[in-house]
């Protein structure tokens, strides 16, 4: 699933709740990360090495979160749902 947010204050929020007991009796605990510019670092480098390992069979990653840093050319297969929780004039993103 690809969960797109408003801004990344919004983006640690969902983190925190996909990640908490409370979601899906947590389930999603480990198998989620926050795609944003606040980010550095070797935070940085995991959130990309996650992100491009993503289609990787021993990656665990099921659920993207992200704020304004995928474009034109990100390509993944194996996330089905994109989830919209921010406003958007996008045509694209709404069909």
């Amino acid at each position: 699933m690809l969960v797109i947010a408003r801004d990344t204050n919004h983006a640690s929020q969902l983190l925190d709740l996909i990640q908490s007991n409370e979601f899906a009796e947590g389930y999603y605990k480990d198998q989620v990360i926050q795609v944003d510019s606040s980010k550095t670092g070797v935070q940085e480098n995991e959130m990309v090495e996650r992100l491009l390992e993503v289609e990787h069979p021993d990656e665990p990653t099921e659920i993207v979160i992200y704020v304004n840093m995928l474009k034109e050319g990100w390509d993944v297969t194996n996330l089905y749902t994109i989830l919209l929780l921010r406003a958007t004039d996008s045509e694209i993103l709404i069909k």
